[in-house]
């Protein structure tokens, strides 16, 4: 029983390891289109001023603000959803629950603690992108005093966000290898995380929409929720949707094209 254990736990670190290496390089390469995309939210510009806008004020590099905390984010709030996403599934399957249930459940149980426990390093991640600190210092007392300000919509949206993020990439490679007879490889991972970008996309963009108005203005979720619906209607819920795909979408193809391969290096089988 404790040689079980102490193999899951190795097989769970390797998996930490994967999933934040795999999210940190995904990170990278897309950061300035989350900067895009939160510019987009908290404001009424298209995309072509909201990008003349910051380029007139705070130059090119400012596409990089955040990215610190973003990659502090990969390595916490990544890595762990998608290391306990696996675990998780094996138990519900174990408890009889059938496989796409299981892998949806597996995906909102992850995200959503995962979500829970990263929220004070989103919510700096959302403000260094808004340009909360660039006329400011960052202090450790924003941790105590707005560490989990949003952080109702950043656990719906974390919980949305994996279980249709992994869940639909783990669905759809499933059903592919199965009715198709596809084989694991760069062009299934690539097509299937495609899709799977698609669905998280449209599924957790009315909640990232209300968690970054909250983090950034300092406001409840509620008054959150009013100001974008008042200000852009039900469509204001999916603003920055395009933004957020042209992020998400390369971001889970990166992400797990990366953690194929790690897992495949590390022997831990594909996801």
């Amino acid at each position: 029983m404790a040689l079980e254990a102490s193999s899951s736990s190795y097989q769970l670190a390797l998996g930490y390891l994967s999933g934040g290496a795999a999210s940190c390089a995904a990170t990278a390469a897309t950061n300035p289109i989350d900067v895009l995309k939160v510019d987009l939210q908290l404001s009424k510009r298209s995309v072509l001023a909201a990008v003349r806008e910051r380029l007139r004020r705070h130059g090119a590099l400012s596409y990089m603000d955040g990215s610190m905390p973003a990659l502090v984010r990969a390595m916490s709030y990544s890595a762990f959803r998608l290391a306990a996403y696996t675990p998780l599934k094996a138990r519900l399957a174990e408890a009889g629950v059938a496989a796409a249930p299981a892998k949806l459940a597996a995906g909102l149980a992850s995200g959503a603690t995962a979500a829970f426990l990263a929220n004070p390093i989103e919510m700096v991640k959302v403000r260094s992108q808004a340009g909360f600190y660039r006329d400011r210092a960052f202090a450790f007392r924003d941790l105590l005093t707005h560490g989990f300000a949003g952080v109702g919509p950043h656990v719906l949206r974390g919980a949305a966000h994996t279980a249709s993020q992994i869940g639909t990439y783990d669905i759809v490679k499933t059903a592919l290898k199965r009715r198709l007879g596809a084989t694991d490889g760069l062009a299934l991972h690539a097509s299937t995380a495609a899709v799977a970008g698609v669905a998280t996309t449209l599924v957790s963009s009315p909640f990232d929409v209300v968690k970054t108005h909250a983090m950034a203005t300092e406001s409840s979720v509620a008054a959150a929720a009013r100001t974008v619906l008042k200000t852009h209607g039900l469509r204001g819920f999916w603003r920055g949707a395009s933004a957020g795909y042209a992020r998400t979408g390369p971001h889970t193809v990166i992400t797990f094209i990366a953690m194929e391969n790690l897992h495949k290096l590390l022997g831990l089988g594909h996801i």
